[in-house]
């Protein structure tokens, strides 16, 4: 369908065939960029997406981020592999 645009679930901004290959919304989510960079530059109390989990040397958490063992961030987030490109810069 010529000229179909997808919604953004947070802010409800739209976007065109050509943005979302473009990398300015996540087809699997249907969260955009900009929805995204909010909630990285939040606090880690308000927002872990796109940070990683701070230890101290003694291994005990400071900062809950992304965690590769995290149940949380293996299965239940629905952002988990966006949040791992961005923590990691990989895809897998």
């Amino acid at each position: 369908m010529a000229g179909a645009r997808v919604e953004c679930l947070l802010c409800e901004r739209t976007f065109n065939r050509d943005e979302i290959e473009r990398g300015l919304l996540d087809v699997y989510t249907l969260v955009c960029s900009y929805c995204y960079k909010a909630l990285q530059e939040r606090p880690y109390a308000a927002s872990c997406f796109g940070k990683p989990t701070v230890l101290l040397p003694s291994g005990e958490r400071t900062a809950v981020g992304y965690s590769l063992t995290a149940p949380e961030c293996q299965r239940w987030c629905p952002d988990r592999f966006v949040c791992r490109k961005v923590v990691y810069g990989d895809s897998d």
